[in-house]
């Protein structure tokens, strides 16, 4: 559907160029519109599994896997356009899944900035207690001294 609404998006473009008309225009901005809106309906998921791998994306796509054991805090992220929850854990011990997803040179940048690698945008509070709980549950047990 996506591709779709670019293909006419584009041909319209195309049609602009040689014949400047306001119904081009206005063609372009409601298929630029509708794409924007269905993009954004699309919404995000975060899934954690039966051995504690979070898996994070957009849409269908998975763009993100770590294992919530590495992860040394999580909490709410309000900076500017950033919203979301955050985990603290070392950009190598992210699993990136799709080219479109995070960055290492993004998640060193946010590390550095927040204290925080990964910021799982969209998702709530009550998913930010969520993913703590399932954190203490997955955390291995204190060793027992001998």
């Amino acid at each position: 559907m996506g591709a779709a609404l670019m293909l006419l998006s584009v041909i319209l473009v195309s049609a602009l160029m040689l014949h400047p008309d306001w119904r081009a225009c206005w063609g372009i901005g409601v298929l630029l519109g509708g794409y924007l809106v269905l993009s954004v309906a699309r919404g995000c998921f975060a899934q954690i599994d039966a051995d504690g791998q979070l898996i994070f994306g957009w849409g269908r796509t998975a763009n993100l896997r770590l294992d919530l054991r590495a992860v040394t805090a999580v909490q709410m992220v309000r900076t500017g356009l950033l919203v979301g929850v955050g985990l603290a854990i070392r950009p190598d011990q992210v699993e990136i899944l799709h080219r479109k997803g995070l960055s290492r040179r993004k998640m060193e940048d946010m590390d550095a900035g927040l204290g925080l690698a990964v910021v799982l945008e969209h998702l709530t509070a009550a998913d930010a207690r969520e993913i703590e709980a399932l954190r203490q549950r997955f955390r291995p047990a204190a060793q027992t001294p001998q």
